[in-house]
Parts: structure tokens; C-alpha cells; sequence
């Protein structure tokens, strides 16, 4: 067994952090579709190894993961050449090595196969490309990518000279080839899908273990067969995992590995403050106390209160609403299916099967989406907080009892389509009108417009779904929005999955 410390850029990027591993060539000994609890350890370490080193620099992003794969005695570590370079809208950064050993008087050759997986700025524009039929289409060009990649590897480093990679079993190269792929997010889903892909088309399944890491649905329903050997460790209180709904008919591959407990859990309550000291290591406001409450996600909504007949019950001119609490998993679940629901409404079409929810957001929201993922994931880091501070703040704002807020919300409640739209045109202008006057936009005034122009649509999606929620009394999954996003991604953080697996692996 091999004992040692690695490297990997803190979830802010403003830093790179270290954390202990273990490693142990015999746990690829066993058949890949059994789930085994070290090598779902290791695989998060190798992930969180690839994310892009904070001191690096732009062509040395790789560090961490080659001092790492070094570490546990790989060698030929290799990187494309996206890895080399600062991200855009259609790269990935991907790394390969391999391994000779020899276990128990058993020659095998491990090729391990990882990702750049955070911090990839622009390349959130794929994320967003779905298409209309098939699995995620920006994930799965992607994905067509890596293979390339990992089959000119294996070739370079693996295979025997002449051997035709696509046909050919892999133990015909006289050697036990154990394929090792992981990947954190986004990475995770391209992970996803290259476990399926190798293993139609190489056909071993034993030997091609896969460990993805919250990882979103960027499969289809009809590609969901078992993959035994594709396991998914997924929080139950992250949003990304949900972030493609189901109900536009797509899935993950493999097996969804639920270790991770949510709040309402005995494993929960026996383990949260161990796990809270042991993530002060990595951040030093952990953000879990009772009023954030970003990973006991159990917080504040608001509803507003109509009856059956979506009438608004007003007292003394204003709203009538209240308070209540609700499960963060509850929330984000029920938020996501719901709004994948309004896609095609939100157009005048009636019909709400798979089919026309997927055409509907392909048609007429999926380069907004793409636009304003890219334009604010992928802005400096200065830019992306002055708009989610700016959001926040303006959200806020609408969430207390004033009289704009009053009247902003009956507006939304008994508004058409087209009333909805100039709601949406309001709410985006003074958005706007907000970011103008910062100093990290001061010279940016006609790129601000270009991204009004683009997010108006989302704005109106966004309200119009707001102003359909009748299940649970009108405007409860748009007010509560605001109070939810401001702390959705600290649930993301891979610091948290790693403390988590860390604490319940020693038990």
C-alpha cells in the first residue's frame, strides 16, 4: 500500500489545498462491478487532483494530477493539448498513465484516465448544448474526444503494434488491461458516458472501473442499461447531479451510489460535526451553521397564498404570504422536475411530453442558456461576484414586503404571456441598470446590454414557470429561489464529498 499527500485546487480556486490518500494496486484485482469503498476514495482523489492548479500556471495546470499519478507509480502521464491552454467553448482538458504490476504473481497494467474538472471557465458552454434527441450532446462531443484521446493511448503505450484498438478484446495484448476513469461535475458526466462507450465497444466490463462524482444526467433513458461497473457517488443535497431533468428523458449510466446521507439521515446527525471540524482544514467560513444552513439544507421559503381558483388573498393592499421551512433536496428536486415542465408552455404549446419540453428549450432557450452560462462562469472571478452579489441583493430585495414587491408579484400572479414578458423586460433592465454603475463593469456597457438581450428569455421563463406554481400555492419556487441559489454551490464543493468519505470510510 502506498501512503502519501496530494494536491488539488481549493473549490474558490484561490488556492492549492493538500489532503492525505491511500493507494493499493491490488483493489483493481477485483471485478469493476463491484463497488469498493477504497477505490471510490482513490478515484475522488485522482479527480480532485486534475482540477487546474491555482499556482500552476496557464501551461502547467496539470501538476497536481502528474505529482499525484507519479506518487502511486504511474508513468507515460500525457495531457491533450486542451489541457495545455486556457479553456473555450469546446475543450477539455484530459490526462492518461499507466501502470506495470505485478499482484500476487499477477502482471496487469493499469491505465488511468482523468479530467480538468473545475475551473474550466467558458467550456460551461457545452454543459449547456443539449440537442433534441440522444444523450447531452456538448457532454457527449466531449466525450467522442476522450475516447480519441484514451484509444491513441492505449495505442501509443498499450497495445501491441498493428492491433486494431475498436475490434479487438483487450486481453489479447497479452497483458490484464485494467481501464481506471474518473471525473468530478462535468467531468463526471463525460466520465459517465465513456464508461458506457468503452464498454460497448471493447466489451469488458469486468475490467473498466468508473467512478463519477456528482455527476448530471447527460445520458438518455434507452442508454441507462445497467453498466454494473459505472458507479456514481452522488450528494443528495447538490443540484448538479438534477441540473438535466429527468423529465426531459435523460439519465445516468451505471449505478447511483447513495453513501452520502442527507440531513434526515441517522447517518447525518451521527457524523455531521466530525465532518464539520474536518472540513475546517480546507475553508475557514464552512458556511454549515444553522442560519446558511448550506449543508443541513433545511431553510427558509415563502409562499404566497391563493386559493383554488388562483386567487391572490390580499389584506390592506399587500400580498399575504408566509414563511415556511423546507428540505433543501425537497426544494432543488421538486424545483428542477417543475420547471422542466413549463418549457413548452412557456411557448403557447399545450403539450407537455418529453419530447416537446426538450424541443422547446433546444429551440428557443439553449443558446441563452449557453450565452449566459458561458458569459458568467466563464467571467473573472471579480465579474462573476459582482453579479451573483448584484442578483442576490436585488432577489432580496423583492422578497420583502414593500409595495414594488407587492405589486411585482400580482403582476406575476394574474399576468398573460405577454404581460409576463414586459414583467421580464423590467426585471432585466434594472438588473442591468444595477451592474452599469459597478467599477468591474465600467468600460463593459454595450457587452452588458448584448447579455440583456440574451437573458431576457430566461428571466421570462423563469416567471412565467413562477406564476404557474399552483401544487404548492403560487409563487413558492420563485420567491424561495433568491434565498436557495446564494448558497446552492457550497453543497457542490468536492472538499465536502471528500470529508464525507473520508470520516464514513474509517467506520
Amino acid at each position: 500500500m502506498i501512503k502519501g499527500s496530494f494536491e488539488f485546487a481549493s473549490f474558490d480556486e484561490t488556492k492549492d489545498l493538500i489532503a492525505e490518500f491511500k493507494y493499493d494496486d491490488e483493489w483493481f484485482l477485483q471485478d469493476a462491478r463491484t463497488l469498493d469503498p477504497n477505490l471510490r476514495m482513490i478515484s475522488l482523489v485522482m479527480a480532485m487532483s486534475g482540477f487546474p492548479s491555482v499556482v500552476g500556471g496557464e501551461h502547467n495546470q496539470y501538476k497536481n494530477a502528474k505529482a499525484f499519478m507519479e506518487k502511486v507509480g504511474f508513468t507515460d502521464f500525457e495531457v491533450n493539448e486542451d489541457y495545455k491552454k486556457k479553456p473555450s467553448k469546446h475543450t477539455l482538458g484530459i490526462f492518461a498513465a499507466r501502470k506495470e504490476a505485478n499482484v500476487n504473481g499477477e502482471d496487469i497494467t493499469i491505465v488511468a484516465l482523468g479530467f480538468r474538472g473545475a475551473a474550466y471557465g467558458l467550456e460551461w458552454y457545452e454543459n449547456t448544448i443539449l440537442g433534441k434527441e440522444g444523450p447531452a450532446r456538448g457532454f457527449m462531443g466531449a466525450t467522442d474526444r476522450t475516447y480519441k484521446f484514451l484509444t491513441d493511448y492505449l495505442v501509443a503505450h498499450v497495445m501491441k503494434e498493428g492491433m486494431d484498438l475498436l475490434s479487438a478484446d483487450v486481453s489479447r495484448t497479452g497483458k490484464k488491461i485494467k481501464l481506471w476513469i474518473a471525473g468530478y461535475s462535468r467531468s463526471a458526466a463525460v466520465a459517465n458516458l465513456l464508461g458506457k462507450v468503452v464498454v460497448d465497444r471493447l466489451g469488458d466490463e469486468k475490467n473498466t472501473f468508473v467512478y463519477t462524482f456528482e455527476c448530471p444526467k447527460a445520458a438518455t433513458f434507452d442508454d441507462n442499461r445497467e453498466y454494473k461497473n459505472i458507479h456514481n457517488c452522488i450528494n443528495p443535497v447538490d443540484f448538479v447531479p438534477l441540473i438535466i431533468p429527468n423529465v426531459w428523458g435523460f439519465a445516468r449510466c451505471g449505478v447511483d451510489d447513495t453513501i452520502l446521507p442527507a440531513p434526515e439521515d441517522e447517518l447525518w446527525s451521527e457524523n455531521i460535526k466530525e465532518v464539520e471540524r474536518r472540513m475546517s482544514r480546507f475553508v475557514d467560513d464552512i458556511g454549515f451553521d444553522e442560519k446558511k444552513l448550506a449543508a443541513r439544507c433545511v431553510f427558509r421559503g415563502k409562499l404566497a397564498m391563493i386559493d383554488q381558483n388562483k386567487s391572490a388573498l390580499i389584506k390592506n393592499g399587500k400580498l399575504e404570504s408566509w414563511w415556511f421551512d423546507i428540505k433543501r433536496v425537497d426544494y432543488i428536486r421538486n424545483f428542477i422536475e417543475f420547471m422542466g415542465l413549463q418549457m413548452a408552455p412557456s411557448l403557447g404549446i399545450r403539450s407537455t411530453d418529453t419530447r416537446s419540453q426538450r424541443d422547446a428549450y433546444v429551440d428557443f432557450y439553449q443558446e441563452s442558456f449557453a450565452y449566459v452560462s458561458q458569459s458568467y462562469l466563464g467571467a473573472q472571478k471579480e465579474k462573476r461576484l459582482a453579479i451573483r452579489t448584484t442578483l442576490n441583493n436585488y432577489s432580496k430585495e423583492l422578497m420583502l414586503d414593500t409595495k414594488a414587491q407587492n405589486v411585482f408579484y400580482l403582476k406575476l400572479l394574474f399576468g398573460t404571456r405577454a404581460s409576463i414578458k414586459k414583467l421580464a423586460h423590467q426585471f432585466v433592465e434594472d438588473l442591468i441598470g444595477r451592474l452599469e454603475i459597478l467599477p468591474e463593469f465600467e468600460n463593459d456597457t454595450k457587452e452588458l446590454r448584448t447579455v440583456a438581450s440574451r437573458i431576457e428569455p430566461l428571466a421570462y421563463y423563469f416567471l412565467f414557470a413562477s406564476s404557474r406554481d399552483t401544487k404548492t400555492h403560487g409563487l413558492a419556487y420563485g420567491l424561495t429561489f433568491g434565498d436557495f441559489i446564494s448558497t446552492a454551490l457550497k453543497a457542490h464543493m468536492p472538499e465536502y464529498t471528500f470529508t464525507w468519505l473520508e470520516v464514513l470510510g474509517e467506520k
